[in-house]
């Protein structure tokens, strides 16, 4: 109780930790809202979609678990029309929670809030003094997203590429600055690399977005 009541006074006197605060509280509601879809759906089986980014996932783990990293490596190289950005995700997963229908489902779920963690954080970076605003709004809309919802209750890669570009921002836009060293530059260049090696797409568009 004397942590929670001295963190309320600082959020009192810092915008900032408030709006982190907010973002954190509609974070539990969807938590809540999609973690019971997918514990209530886990006897349902998985879609084609589902269920070959499952595959892939399994096929890592399986090599991670028995010490095969050449395999591993072979396995993630072979995957080229995915690339095997997510299935590693899932494969760490895997191997830490065991492989099931809800803990494949559930990277998704946790992407999802790593995703509006960055975006509240990319709000705060855009702007000194009404960032936290811009960082809830944003939010706001992301969560409210009924195609973001659904999509992260499922095995896809959307939800998990929309985190790693957001993160990817974020880490650039803290690059930029005057005082910034070298870790965020390096920290941007290895999550540009990972944009893409989860989704090409994404990670082109991330590419864009920096180079402008």
């Amino acid at each position: 109780m004397t942590w929670v009541k001295s963190t309320l006074r600082r959020a009192a006197r810092n915008p900032r930790l408030i709006g982190l605060l907010i973002v954190l509280c509609l974070d539990l509601v969807v938590i809540g809202f999609v973690g019971r879809q997918i514990v209530g759906s886990a006897h349902r089986p998985f879609d084609s979609d589902e269920a070959y980014h499952t595959m892939r996932g399994l096929k890592l783990a399986q090599d991670l678990s028995q010490g095969k990293v050449r395999a591993f490596l072979v396995d993630a190289y072979e995957q080229s029309l995915y690339p095997p950005g997510q299935a590693a995700l899932q494969a760490v997963v895997f191997i830490l929670f065991g492989a099931s229908t809800v803990s494949a489902r559930l990277c998704s779920l946790g992407s999802l809030v790593v995703a509006t963690l960055a975006i509240y954080g990319i709000g705060l970076e855009l702007e000194p003094r009404k960032g936290h605003v811009i960082g809830l709004v944003a939010v706001g809309l992301t969560l409210t997203s009924q195609y973001l919802l659904v999509l992260s209750g499922l095995v896809m890669l959307e939800v998990t590429g929309l985190a790693v570009t957001m993160v990817t921002l974020l880490l650039y836009l803290r690059s930029v600055r005057p005082d910034s060293g070298w870790r965020p530059r390096v920290m941007t260049s290895l999550l540009l690399s990972a944009a893409l090696l989860v989704k090409y797409p994404f990670g082109l568009m991330v590419l864009a977005t920096v180079s402008i």
